[in-house]
């Protein structure tokens, strides 16, 4: 079974989720409704991430990308704590931040850019990383990715100063909705045509612009 915490309205979990069992959490009713229905093969649950309705070692898999940052430190650590109390022996556990780099480029570009409000804190992949060992959970893999996405959101936000109307944004908070990039189908094709030329770049890339930072740890 998988356990995604903090899922958000949108389908925020990625990797490779091999269980057959997935619930989705979120503090928000209403947004959790809004995932169900977008997913409405994934269970739905109402629960607080620092007090998770899950027996102790219960859960194969959790994932909690894009969650950290938006809580104070003191409910990060309780959390973590429950994160590591639900996790079964042998556990994966992904977390996920939004790399500071990116969120300073785009913050640049729209002045009502949703961190400003929602983020309590910026957790880089050192301290994602000591988050993880500080409950007793051993790091397996920590990396800064998704550059290809960064490039999409920006170029979004750049389309989004000339041409408001015309990208996936939510002006009044400043929030990519279904990451559309740009107004244009003709424009979308140039653009992925422009980042799959440069996947080779890859490795590079993830270090100058990446999109956030994971950790996966496991519990053993």
């Amino acid at each position: 079974n998988c356990l995604i915490i903090g899922c958000g309205a949108i389908d925020s979990s990625y990797g490779d989720i091999s269980a057959n069992n997935i619930v989705a959490s979120d503090v928000d009713l209403h947004i959790l409704n809004d995932y169900h229905s977008k997913n409405p093969n994934i269970s739905a649950v109402v629960a607080d991430a620092k007090s998770l309705p899950f027996k102790s070692e219960s859960i194969a898999q959790i994932q909690a990308t894009h969650v950290i940052e938006h809580l104070d430190s003191v409910t990060t650590k309780l959390s973590m704590t429950e994160i590591h109390r639900v996790a079964k022996n042998g556990a994966n556990i992904d977390l996920a931040t939004p790399h500071n780099n990116y969120e300073k480029v785009l913050t640049s570009l729209i002045v009502r850019y949703h961190s400003k409000d929602m983020h309590q804190q910026t957790v880089d992949l050192e301290a994602l990383s000591n988050l993880a060992e500080n409950v007793q959970l051993k790091v397996v893999y920590k990396n800064t990715q998704r550059w290809d996405h960064a490039i999409k959101v920006i170029a979004t936000a750049i389309a989004h100063r000339f041409k408001p109307r015309s990208v996936g944004f939510k002006p009044q908070v400043g929030f990519v909705v279904e990451h559309k990039m740009i107004g244009t189908t003709v424009t979308k094709n140039v653009l992925n045509s422009i980042l799959n030329l440069m996947k080779p770049l890859s490795p590079i890339l993830n270090k100058i612009i990446p999109y956030e930072n994971l950790v996966i740890a496991q519990k053993q």
